[in-house]
């Protein structure tokens, strides 16, 4: 059962408490602006750690792709909507996919800081 705060003051605390938690968690928006370029980097980092991991599984065949739909299906009771996106993909003309070049994952940008050339 749930806590029920009569008292003002201790609603107003409790209220602050909840305001402290969030602030801890998600940051205040005075630390926004200090924590988007960490979260930024951090972001880039998972994406860059799940972009390998996806060639590696790749690599691994149609069965363990196969596998890891077939897990994700059923954990997230998803089976229909798997199924359909399977099917759409399917149908892809694979000499269409490989001229437009989307056998590939696009080249990675450089990383933050990094001269590509022309001005420094």
């Amino acid at each position: 059962m749930a806590a029920t705060y009569s008292d003002p003051g201790a609603r107003a605390g409790a209220a602050g408490a909840g305001t402290r938690i969030a602030e801890r968690q998600w940051g205040s928006d005075s630390t926004a602006a200090t924590t988007a370029p960490a979260a930024a980097r951090i972001g880039a980092q998972r994406d860059l750690r799940f972009r390998r991991d996806v060639q590696r599984l790749h690599r691994l065949g149609a069965r363990a792709v196969y596998e890891l739909l077939s897990e994700l299906a059923a954990k997230r009771l998803l089976r229909t909507e798997i199924e359909q996106l399977v099917g759409t993909y399917a149908q892809l003309d694979p000499k269409i996919v490989r001229a437009v070049g989307a056998d590939r994952l696009p080249p990675l940008p450089p990383p933050h800081g990094v001269a590509t050339g022309g001005e420094p």
